[in-house]
């Protein structure tokens, strides 16, 4: 049986799990949303444990009996309930509520531990890299980065890109993004999204903020990895204003053109020696290519969308991941 952790809403995962219904493929899905509770932990000599879970108090899974796991968004979440069977001062507790917070999560933890011993495509443990981190890892590899600086001062801002040099700002670990209903029962939403800078407004201290060089782009790439298989999209986005610097900025008016694409052969190693590197069976990575024709890497995420990638270049993505989930069993 396969064991898929995911959220509610996700598209992605009802399109996969379509695939293993289509093929009669046992799998048994986890929620982040969903009532987690333990039913059986136990650890035992000769390598000896039994490890029962209970999904909303009527589904029952067997670790045991698992073979693989896609990890895909959220996590198992054990609730813990701040009722206590007698009347006891708030600060006791809150302390004793924290005190068994720490509890389950010691028993996700060893729960994690153990799913991702299974063959696998992606961990909890690996949902959120570091951006940071990945671009280190990136310029070691030999792919080409863009000029980064991390920093909470205008006179070193200055310092390294100069004041004639254009540059733009982008968040250090994921952007910011709020929906809230106003007074007139309206949705608004604000969302952070990579932006040119006004060097001449930043002021002389601020929190530490990202800064990249502003690379003049022929177009954005954006490419879907599996277990050394690319599947590449170029983005037209330079022929809208709008989308010209973040191509998140949709123009469903005039939508950016988008169609397959293919990376030369030894941006695709030091691509597949990256997500090695940092230990991803799957991932959405995202690159610039430059009007010199240079492809520079820019980041990864880990849960990245497949829809994006799938419909306009007509690769089927869905079926290809659900196929390679289904070998797992195999």
């Amino acid at each position: 049986m396969l064991l898929i952790l995911s959220q509610e809403n996700d598209v992605s995962t009802v399109h996969i799990l379509q695939w293993l219904i289509h093929w009669g493929v046992p799998f048994f899905r986890i929620n982040e949303e969903d009532n987690i509770s333990v039913d059986t932990l136990s650890i035992g000599p000769n390598n000896c444990r039994e490890i029962i879970l209970m999904k909303n108090g009527k589904h029952r899974l067997v670790l045991n009996e698992l073979k693989a796991c896609w990890y895909r968004r959220g996590a198992v979440h054990l609730r813990i309930k701040n009722q206590f069977p007698i009347e006891i001062e708030k600060p006791l507790s809150e302390r004793v509520f924290t005190h068994m917070k720490a509890e389950a999560r010691a028993c996700e933890d060893y729960i994690n531990f153990i799913i991702e011993s299974l063959p696998r495509i992606n961990t909890y443990n690996r949902r959120d890299v570091n951006k940071l981190i990945i671009l280190d890892i990136a310029s070691r590899i030999g792919l080409k980065i863009p000029k980064t600086l991390v920093t909470t001062k205008k006179e070193i801002y200055l310092s390294t890109f100069g004041n004639n040099q254009k540059t733009i700002t982008k968040s250090i670990h994921t952007g910011f993004d709020y929906m809230r209903v106003n007074d007139e029962g309206k949705e608004e939403r604000y969302s952070t999204y990579t932006e040119v800078l006004d060097f001449l407004n930043l002021p002389n201290s601020f929190f530490p903020s990202k800064f990249q060089e502003k690379i003049e782009k022929e177009a954005d790439i954006r490419v879907f990895y599996l277990f050394g298989d690319f599947y590449t999209m170029a983005i037209m986005s330079q022929d809208n204003p709008q989308t010209s610097t973040d191509f998140r900025k949709y123009d469903n008016i005039k939508p950016n053109r988008r169609f397959p694409a293919k990376l030369p052969f030894e941006v695709e190693q030091k691509l597949d020696s990256l997500m090695r590197a940092i230990e991803l069976e799957s991932g959405s990575i995202d690159l610039i290519l430059t009007k010199d024709g240079e492809f520079i890497f820019l980041e990864v995420n880990p849960v990245g969308q497949f829809n994006m990638v799938s419909v306009p270049c007509n690769y089927n993505l869905e079926k290809i991941f659900a196929h390679k989930l289904k070998t797992f069993l195999s």
